[in-house]
């Protein structure tokens, strides 16, 4: 989603025009949100309104990540690697 999708999307939802938001997950981050759940013992849900909220919340101040750093990818890809050969 662009900058200014998402700054239109907070506005709108800031100003009461909108009350829910749908969002798809491709296989790593669904992987991490699930992962991420189960460590902090909350609920899948709860932990993406947290995540979306604090994301509109924090928009415009020039923090935000467009994409996850290169460390965190290559943790994920040994983890799932690791996964894949305990399997076999």
């Amino acid at each position: 989603m662009c900058v200014f999708a998402t700054r239109a999307l907070r506005h709108r939802w800031l100003a009461g025009e909108i009350a829910s938001v749908s969002v798809r997950f491709g296989g790593f981050a669904w992987e991490a949100v699930n992962e991420e759940s189960a460590r902090l013992g909350v609920p899948v849900h709860d932990l993406i309104v947290f995540a979306v909220v604090y994301y509109l919340a924090d928009l415009d101040s020039g923090r935000i990540a467009r994409r996850p750093p290169a460390a965190a990818l290559k943790r994920r890809r040994a983890r799932a690697v690791r996964r894949i050969r305990r399997r076999r």
